[in-house]
């Protein structure tokens, strides 16, 4: 089990690209669902698809573990006219590359709004001005949550639900 995510990293790059699996904390072939074990070449099979052979050597070997898949097309001539799919498994996971023709509709958009930044600028600094003139001083108060806070003494006093600050 990895400790960190440094960690993690360097081990699935170890067992991915090195075929480090004593790193991986599991035999690749306990996965499988016979995992009592069936020997040394358990993945003898009809492998000499030339397809697959240009696959392995383009793919990535830690991206495919070696354990590479092709299911062929089987919707010859029944694609539709717009669309086109390829599908492409791979350790146990569907890849689905697609092309999709469509048609672009092109509306004008509506009209913008201009907004005046310096009437939004004087209306903040107004609330700030009058924020400062009722004494509130910044703080939030600690029960209720509000900026409602003024100067009260040495403490400081909410206005909102007259908690105080710790003095009496």
């Amino acid at each position: 089990m990895a400790t960190s995510i440094l960690d993690y990293i360097f081990r699935e790059l170890a067992v991915s690209y090195l075929g480090r699996k004593d790193l991986a904390h599991a035999d690749p072939g306990d996965n499988l669902p016979d995992s009592i074990g069936v020997g040394k070449n358990m993945d003898e099979g009809n492998h000499n698809s030339s397809e697959i052979e240009a696959l392995s050597r383009l793919a990535s070997n830690g991206f495919i573990r070696g354990n590479l898949y092709v299911l062929q097309n089987k919707t010859k001539g029944r694609t539709t006219a717009s669309e086109t799919r390829n599908y492409v498994v791979s350790n146990g996971t569907t890849a689905l590359s697609s092309t999709l023709t469509t048609t672009i509709h092109q509306e004008e958009a509506p009209p913008f709004q201009t907004v005046n930044m310096e009437n939004e600028e004087e209306i903040m600094r107004e609330a700030i001005n009058e924020a400062r003139m009722k004494g509130y001083e910044g703080d939030s108060c600690h029960e209720c949550g509000n900026f409602t806070l003024v100067r009260n003494g040495t403490c400081l006093k909410c206005v909102t639900c007259g908690s105080t600050s710790g003095c009496s």
